[in-house]
C-alpha cells in the first residue's frame, strides 16, 4: 500500500495504513458507547426564552411581554429586546425549531420566504417598480392588506426551490427538473410562465410547476448585505433585524420600519393574533408576521454585516481519522442548529477540525467578532485549537484561542482589527499535541461553531446609491437643474401598505427635467402622480409641465383634506393628452419645487408615477369607420352595484387614469368586484367591444374574472385574469338585445384588492337596427328595463342600488330625460 501523508496540526503525519489501525482502536476503546453522541438530554423546561445581549449578558424568562402593546416596547425579564444601545444579539424559543420547507424563494441577504410562484412581471419605470415576482405567501403570513399574494423584486432571488425541501446547495445557472433531470446552462433569466435559458446547444425553456430548483445569476452575498445597511430608513442608524419563523422563514429588516398590532384572521391561527408588520429589502410591500411563529430574533447595529452571509471559501478540510465533515453555513457540521454553550442560533459556521475558511471582507470592514466554542453535539468530547489569520493562513495570527474542549465556556472572540483586509482565514485545527490531560485525541468529536460573526464596517466608505436608483421613475428623463441638497428617506403609506421614497429639497431650488419625443399613439398622454407622507400639515410643492415651452399643467399648494389623515396626501395631474402634437417632436420640461412660503413642514414628497403611456382607446370599428362607434359611457347606466363605493366613469377604482400594463385608456369603468353594471340597449347595436384588466395601481397583483350578459343570457366569460397581465380584448355581438350587464367578480386572490377595469368600452351601430326594432314593434318585450339614480361620491350613477326600485319611483324630470 502506497503511503500518503496526511497533515494533522502543524508537524504531525500519518499512513494511510496507520490511519486504518488507529480507527480501529478508537472503534474499540476510545469512541463513547452507542447514544452518547448527540446533545444531552436537557433539564426540565422552565424559560421559554433564552437570550445573550450585545454586552454578552444571558437573560431567560418564561414569557416574551409588551407584543400587543403598542405603547411599550416587547421585554424579556423587562429587558427590552430592541434596546437600541445593547439589543439582544440573538433571542430564542427553546420549545421550538425553524422546520425549512418547500416551496420557497432564497435571496441574496440569505433571507428565506415560503410562498409560490404565481407570476413574473417586468420592470415599469412610470411607477419604479423593478422586474418582480407576485408569489403566494405560505400560511401563516399575509401582506399588510390582509391579502396572501405579495411583490417581490425579482433582482433579489437567488435560488427559487418549487420543492418540499432542497436538492442542493446554490450553484449558478443550475436548473433541477420535478422529474431530476439536472442542466447546467451558460446564462439563465425569468419569464412571464417560467425561465428561459441557454446551454452550449440550444435556448432551453420551462414553466415553473416543472421545476424543482433554479438557481439564478444575481448580485453578490455581500451586495445583498449592503443593502440591508444602505437602504432607505426614517431612522438611518436604526437596527437590523432578523427573525426566523416556524417554517424555515427568515427576514431582515429595519426595527424603524415594523409597526405592531392586533389582528383576527390570520390563516391557520385563531383569536387576535398579535403580529409584526415588516418590510425586508426585496419586498416591495409590508408583510405581516404572527408572534407565535417567530422562533428566533437578532439584532445587529446599522454598521454591522453578519459575516457567515458574505462570500465563504475552503481554503483547507482534511480528516485524520478519516471521517472528513464539510464546514456549513448558518448550521453546524450536521446540518442542525447550532448550539454551543448556552446559545442555540441559525447564524454562524459550524466546521470540523481540521479547517480553514476564508470569508471575504468588505472594503469597508472595520473589525470581526464572534463567538467560538465545540457543539454540544460533541458533548464533553473533543479538543482543538482556533486561530484566525489576515489575508494568508501563515505567519503569527491576529487571534488564537488555546485548547478549547467539549462543555466548555464560549469564547468571545474580538474585535480584531481587520481594516484593509481583503479576507480573513478561520482555522479549528486539531487539539493534538501537547493536549490537555483526559482531553481526546486526533479529531474525535471536533465539531465546532463559530456562532454569530459580524463585520463592523465604516458606514462612509458603503456604496451610496445614485439619482436613478433613488428615482427609477424618472428613467428616460434628462435632469436640467438639482437642488443644492436632495435628501430620500422612507415614509409609511397606510393606503397602500408599504414604505415609500420621499425626497426633500430646500424652498425655491427646482428639480427640473426634459424629454423630447416625437408624440404619438405609443407615447399619447403625459402622467404624473405625487403624494405627500402623512405627516405632512399641507402641500408645499408646485409641479409645473410646459409643452413647447408653454404651461400646460400645474399643481401649487393643493391640500386634499378629504383624505384621512393616516393615508397618504395625493395630488396628481392626472393625465395630460398629447394628441394634439402627435406626428412632430415635442419638448416636455416638468419642474417640482418646494414653495418659498411652504414653512418649516418638510416632510419630503413622493413621485407614485412618472410616465408616457401609450393610448388603448379605439375610437374606429373593424372597418375604420368611426361614425358606427359609440363609447358605452354615453349610454345610461340603468343600474349600478359595486363591491365596495362606486362605479368609477373613466377612472379606475382609485379615481386615477385606467391603466393596463402600461396602455392608458380615457374612457371606460374602474369597478371592485362584486360589481354589476347595466345599460339599455334598446337593439340599436350589433357589437360590444371593451379591453379587459387589473389596473396597473395594484402593482401586478390580485385577479378578477369578468363576465358579458345580454338579455339574462352569458354571452362571455374571461376566466382568471390577473393583475400585470397585458388586456385581453372582448367582442361580443349583441344584435338584438335589450339590455347589456357587465360583470366582474373576484378572480382566484378573491375581492380584496382587485381594482377591475373595464377600458375603452364600446358599441358598434346596427345597420339593421330599424329592420329588427320594427320587426318587434307591437311584441311584449322579454325584458323590462327598469331605471332609476342615486347619488355617489363620484357624481350621479344613474339605476337603483337594487331591482325592487322601478321606473315610476323616477323623479318627474329625470323620467322626463330618460
Amino acid at each position: 500500500m502506497d503511503k500518503v501523508a496526511y497533515h494533522i496540526s502543524r508537524d504531525c503525519v500519518m499512513t494511510r495504513a496507520g490511519k486504518i489501525n488507529l480507527v480501529v482502536g478508537l472503534l474499540i476503546g476510545v469512541l463513547p458507547a452507542p447514544g452518547a453522541f448527540g446533545q444531552e438530554q436537557p433539564a426540565a423546561v422552565v424559560d421559554c426564552y433564552k437570550a445573550v445581549l450585545a454586552d454578552g449578558k444571558e437573560i431567560a424568562g418564561a414569557v416574551l411581554d409588551g407584543w400587543k402593546d403598542l405603547q411599550r416596547p416587547p421585554t424579556l425579564t423587562g429587558v427590552n429586546i430592541f434596546d437600541p444601545n445593547n439589543p439582544v444579539r440573538m433571542l430564542w424559543d427553546v420549545r421550538r425549531k425553524p422546520n425549512l420547507n418547500g416551496p420557497f424563494i432564497e435571496f441574496t441577504n440569505g433571507d428565506v420566504l415560503a410562498c409560490q410562484i404565481k407570476q413574473y412581471l417586468p420592470a415599469d419605470p412610470g411607477s419604479g417598480l423593478p422586474a418582480r415576482l407576485n408569489v403566494e405567501l405560505a400560511p401563516p403570513l399575509i401582506t399588510y392588506r390582509n391579502a396572501q399574494q405579495i411583490l417581490v423584486r425579482a433582482d433579489r432571488v437567488r435560488r427559487i426551490v418549487q420543492t418540499d425541501s432542497p436538492v442542493e446547495d446554490y450553484q449558478v445557472g443550475t436548473i433541477i427538473y420535478k422529474n431530476g433531470t439536472r442542466k447546467q446552462v451558460n446564462s439563465l433569466k425569468m419569464t412571464a410562465d417560467g425561465i428561459q435559458a441557454l446551454d452550449a446547444d440550444s435556448v432551453i425553456t420551462a414553466q415553473y410547476e416543472d421545476l424543482a430548483e433554479v438557481h439564478l445569476s444575481c448580485e453578490s452575498p455581500e451586495e445583498g448585505s449592503t443593502r440591508d445597511l444602505t437602504g432607505l430608513c426614517p431612522s438611518p442608524q436604526s437596527l437590523v433585524v432578523r427573525f426566523a419563523t416556524a417554517d424555515g422563514g427568515i427576514m431582515t429588516f429595519r426595527h424603524a420600519m415594523m409597526s405592531r398590532g392586533e389582528y383576527y384572521g390570520f390563516p391557520n391561527l385563531r383569536g387576535n393574533v398579535p403580529f409584526m408588520a415588516i418590510q425586508p429589502a426585496w419586498a416591495l410591500s409590508a408583510v405581516k408576521v404572527p408572534v407565535e411563529s417567530i422562533c428566533i430574533i437578532s439584532c445587529r447595529q446599522a454598521n454591522e454585516m453578519l459575516a457567515s452571509l458574505l462570500n465563504i471559501r475552503t481554503v483547507s478540510e482534511k480528516s485524520y481519522t478519516g471521517m472528513l465533515m464539510r464546514w456549513r453555513r448558518n448550521c453546524n457540521v450536521r446540518g442542525q442548529m447550532l448550539e454551543s454553550g448556552n446559545i442555540v442560533t441559525n447564524l454562524g459556521i459550524g466546521v470540523h477540525s481540521f479547517s480553514q475558511v476564508a470569508i471575504e471582507m468588505p472594503k469597508s470592514a472595520r473589525s470581526f467578532s464572534c463567538l467560538a466554542g465545540l457543539d454540544r453535539s460533541a458533548g464533553s468530547g473533543g479538543c482543538v485549537e482556533a486561530r484566525i489569520y489576515k489575508d494568508q493562513a501563515s505567519g503569527e495570527p491576529i487571534w488564537k484561542s488555546g485548547y478549547i474542549r467539549g462543555g466548555d465556556k464560549l469564547i468571545r472572540v474580538g474585535p480584531i482589527d481587520v481594516e484593509g483586509a481583503k479576507q480573513i482565514i478561520l482555522e479549528c485545527d486539531y487539539g493534538h499535541n501537547g493536549r490537555p490531560a483526559g482531553a481526546e485525541p486526533f479529531d474525535i468529536r471536533d465539531e465546532f461553531d463559530w456562532i454569530l460573526p459580524v463585520v463592523t464596517v465604516d458606514p462612509a466608505k458603503l456604496p451610496k446609491p445614485d439619482l436613478q436608483q433613488l428615482l427609477p421613475q424618472i428613467a428616460g428623463w434628462k435632469v436640467e437643474k438639482l437642488p443644492e441638497k436632495l435628501d430620500f428617506a422612507a415614509a409609511w403609506n397606510e393606503q397602500g401598505g408599504f414604505w415609500d421614497t420621499t425626497m426633500t429639497m430646500p424652498a425655491g431650488q427646482p428639480l427640473t427635467l426634459s424629454r423630447q419625443i416625437t408624440a404619438s399613439k405609443k407615447l399619447g398622454v403625459f402622467e404624473l402622480r405625487l403624494a405627500r407622507p402623512a405627516a405632512a400639515k399641507n402641500w408645499d410643492h408646485s409641479v409645473v409641465l410646459k409643452v413647447n415651452d408653454k404651461p400646460v399643467a400645474e399643481i401649487t399648494n393643493l391640500f386634499r383634506p378629504d383624505y384621512p389623515r393616516n393615508q397618504h396626501t395625493e395630488g396628481t395631474m392626472g393625465f395630460v393628452p398629447l394628441d394634439p402634437y402627435f406626428g412632430v417632436k415635442t419638448d416636455l420640461n416638468l419642474t417640482i419645487q418646494r414653495v418659498p412660503s411652504a414653512g418649516n413642514d418638510n416632510s419630503g414628497i413622493t413621485i407614485c408615477r412618472l410616465a408616457l403611456t401609450a393610448l388603448g382607446d379605439d375610437e374606429k370599428d373593424e372597418t375604420g369607420d368611426q361614425s358606427t362607434v359609440v363609447p358605452l359611457n354615453s349610454l345610461i347606466r340603468t343600474y349600478s352595484k359595486n363591491g365596495s363605493g362606486d362605479i368609477r366613469k373613466d377612472r379606475n377604482y382609485n379615481n386615477s387614469l385606467i391603466r393596463i400594463h402600461g396602455v392608458a385608456y380615457s374612457t371606460g369603468l374602474g369597478v371592485y368586484p362584486l360589481s354589476v353594471a347595466k345599460f339599455d340597449l334598446g337593439m340599436k347595436y350589433k357589437t360590444f367591444i371593451s379591453d379587459i384588466g387589473i389596473d396597473d395601481m395594484t402593482g401586478g397583483n390580485y385577479s378578477a374574472v369578468f363576465e358579458v350578459w345580454a338579455d339574462d343570457v352569458k354571452l362571455y366569460e374571461s376566466g382568471n385574469v390577473r393583475g400585470g397581465m397585458a388586456a385581453k380584448r372582448v367582442s361580443v355581438d349583441v344584435a338584438g338585445k335589450q339590455e347589456l350587464k357587465l360583470v366582474v367578480k373576484g378572480g382566484d386572490t378573491g375581492n380584496n384588492g382587485s381594482y377591475a377595469c373595464w377600458a375603452g368600452p364600446r358599441l358598434i351601430k346596427d345597420p339593421d337596427a330599424a329592420k329588427r326594432i320594427a320587426s318587434n314593434s307591437g311584441k311584449t318585450p322579454d325584458k323590462v328595463v327598469k331605471a332609476g339614480y342615486y347619488m355617489g361620491i363620484g357624481g350621479v350613477n344613474f339605476g337603483p342600488k337594487d331591482d325592487s326600485s322601478l321606473f315610476e319611483n323616477l323623479q318627474p324630470e329625470m323620467a322626463e330625460r330618460l
